[in-house]
């Protein structure tokens, strides 16, 4: 995938390339490559049995924890369960719940490592996917970690392997409310995906 992402508030947007391997209730790991000020970077986000945190390392010198701890693997629990509509077959069978919203939303929830997660996804008449919120743990634009709005539109979608995905996505942190930033939102454009078992 390609995209942006703006790192501190108010500061400016980074472009950057990344890959993603995603485990649907399990885990993700996500590598992305960048540039900050000149120099080379790169940042790996990650969640595993309990365990979430994010290493950065510039010029290819060793890793070194960017975030790590109790919040920092909660609110990556919460990306790993709001990514599931990346791999919508993990969305059906035991496990999960749906229930309507409204006559253009549903909301499902999945439980990873003892906590349960809802995601509110808006299907438009098309049948297309077009909005995926939910509340995650995080601390952006606030005292201290606590369950903040997010989500993101998508744009786009494709087929991969007979499986049909979100691939342009635009949002972040406080969408769907009056503090989202347009001009700060996370951008990102998926060019290919691969799934365990399905060639």
């Amino acid at each position: 995938m390609e995209g942006t992402m703006t790192p501190n508030p108010g500061g400016p947007q980074v472009a950057l390339t990344a890959e993603e391997v995603l485990a649907p209730r399990r885990g993700f790991i996500w590598t992305a490559h960048a540039r900050m000020f000149g120099l080379p970077v790169r940042v790996r986000d990650h969640y595993f049995e309990k365990d979430g945190g994010v290493h950065v390392d510039v010029l290819g010198l060793v890793p070194m924890p960017l975030g790590g701890g109790e919040d920092i693997t909660r609110s990556s629990r919460g990306r790993l369960i709001g990514e599931a509509v990346w791999c919508p077959t993990t969305l059906v069978g035991p496990g999960v719940t749906w229930e309507a919203v409204d006559a253009d939303r549903a909301r499902f929830t999945l439980a990873v490592d003892g906590e349960a997660v809802a995601v509110t996804i808006y299907v438009g008449p098309d049948g297309r996917l077009h909005e995926v919120t939910l509340d995650r743990w995080g601390d952006v634009g606030v005292p201290s970690p606590r369950l903040l709005p997010y989500g993101f539109a998508v744009e786009e979608d494709a087929t991969f392997e007979g499986i049909t995905i979100p691939t342009r996505l635009s949002g972040g942190w406080w969408y769907g409310t009056d503090r989202f930033n347009s001009d700060e939102a996370a951008t990102f454009a998926i060019r290919s995906a691969t799934f365990a078992g399905t060639s």
